[in-house]
This record gives C-alpha cells, structure tokens and sequence, in this order.
C-alpha cells in the first residue's frame, strides 16, 4: 500500500479478502479429494497402478476414480481404453479423468449400471475423439 494508503486498526482481529472463486477449482479440489491423485505420470502404467492401490483400499462396491492425468504427458498419448479398464476391474465401475476434466476414460461397469450399451457410435457432429 502506498503513504497515503488508510490503516485499520483491526485490535487482533483477522481480516481476508473477498474469495470470489467464478470458476469453481476450489470446490472442484474439494470434490476430488477422495480419489486417486495421478499427476506427474509419464506413462499410462502409471495412473493405472495408483488407481489399483486405491482401489485395495476401498470396499469391492465403490467406484474407482482416479484425477488430474495427463494424456499429453504420457508417451502412449492416450488415456486408457475401456478394455484395458475392464482388465483391471470387470466387476467394478472405474474411471481416469484426465486434468482438461471435461472427459473421461470409463470401463464398461459405469453404462451398464444403467442399462446403457457400451458398443456406440461416434456422436453425430462431434469433433472429440470417441473411443467404444
């Protein structure tokens, strides 16, 4: 603050600034907390051991999740495909949602929970990769 900046004496109090968060990273930091943290790897290997020890850490019956991977930084330029999910875990719903969020890789466990097909056709008009 400059010299002529008004000073406030706040007699021990603390005062913080106006978090104003339009975006919602802290909330979503928030949401992702009990799941699997897979940043940093380098080859897809990686996130998928790391999601397999959270995985022995949790009941048979929860969802193994996994965040913050970067398919642009593993040399197989790729996140997982759902039959290399469904190798790991056939029985049990699982995903890696890469860093850009917006996307997942899921195993065939999550649609058929809901009766959807996991055979299916690339979106009509949709530019994203689209792997069945």
């Amino acid at each position: 603050a400059g010299p002529r900046a008004e000073r406030v004496d706040l007699k021990g109090a603390c005062l913080y600034p106006g978090f104003i968060e339009s975006h919602s990273h802290l909330s979503l930091y928030a949401a992702w907390k009990p799941y699997a943290y897979c940043v940093g790897a380098r080859s897809l290997a990686e996130p998928l051991e790391i999601l397999a020890v959270h995985a022995a850490g949790r009941p048979a019956d929860t969802f193994v999740v996994g965040y913050g991977f970067d398919d642009t930084a593993v040399s197989e330029k790729r996140g997982p495909l759902r039959q290399e999910l469904d190798a790991l875990w056939p029985d049990r719903p699982a995903a890696l949602v890469p860093v850009s969020v917006p996307a997942a890789s899921i195993n065939s466990r999550p649609p058929s929970l809901h009766g959807i097909p996991t055979a299916l056709p690339p979106p009509h008009n949709h530019v994203s990769s689209w792997v069945a």
